[in-house]
């Protein structure tokens, strides 16, 4: 049973907005109108004016844009503005990720682990969470090292597991600290040592993981 939550729609999205003003700024030096468009695009998206976004982003994305083209993904797979289809979605996160858009490949992972809208194929979604991974993107980092060490459609790993969850807890991702500091106690994948553990769990509890903390307090309160 996995303790990590997926990466939520909100956390899709916050990393998605500091990715893609990065690339807003790159646009305004070749073509201030393409990042005007992108960024008034990403805000209404942001807002929930789904309209607008949709007005904005489907043209940049019909032209190719892989930014756009994640937007108007993930409009098709939560149905906003528009009605869910995920076989659109499906459509537009792989023209995204074959561009080599690290949030395109990390949506399309989650849904073919998941099996929405296709057969459920592991081996496929590990594809396309090796892809975001390797882009450095902390949310692939997470699901192959929950993969790896629960063993879902592929063979448990943990040392691979504990690989990629030190991966993302560098970028502070909170849930892979936490999955890390478990790792270190229990000395699976990594040899076993409290001082790692301590200072994984204590970092995931100062930046709020409820769980973490309830573990940190067992192993690490005053007396133990």
């Amino acid at each position: 049973m996995r303790s990590e939550k997926r990466g939520t729609r909100k956390e899709r999205l916050s990393l998605l907005v500091s990715s893609f003003s990065l690339l807003a700024a790159i646009c305004l030096m070749c073509s201030p109108v393409l990042a005007a468009a992108l960024e008034d695009g990403r805000d209404a998206y942001h807002k929930g004016d789904y309209a607008s976004a949709l007005k904005l982003l489907r043209p940049l994305a019909d032209q190719g844009n892989p930014e756009a083209q994640v937007f108007i993904g993930m409009s098709y797979e939560f149905g906003d503005g528009i009605a869910k289809n995920a076989k659109e979605a499906i459509n537009w996160y792989r023209k995204a990720a074959q561009k080599g858009n690290a949030d395109a490949a990390y949506n399309l992972g989650t849904i073919y682990e998941d099996g929405e809208g296709v057969a459920k194929n592991i081996p496929e979604a590990m594809k396309w969470f090796r892809m975001g991974a390797a882009k450095g993107d902390p949310l692939s980092q997470r699901e192959l090292g929950t993969l790896y060490r629960d063993g879902t459609g592929v063979k448990r790993d943990p040392e691979q597991a504990a690989r990629w969850f030190r991966m993302a807890s560098g970028k502070n991702d909170v849930p892979s600290m936490t999955a890390l500091g478990q790792m270190y106690l229990a000395g699976q994948g990594v040899m076993p040592d409290r001082m790692e553990a301590q200072y994984l769990l204590r970092r995931a509890s100062e930046l709020g993981d409820p769980d973490a903390k309830k573990i940190y307090d067992r192993e690490f309160s005053a007396g133990k």
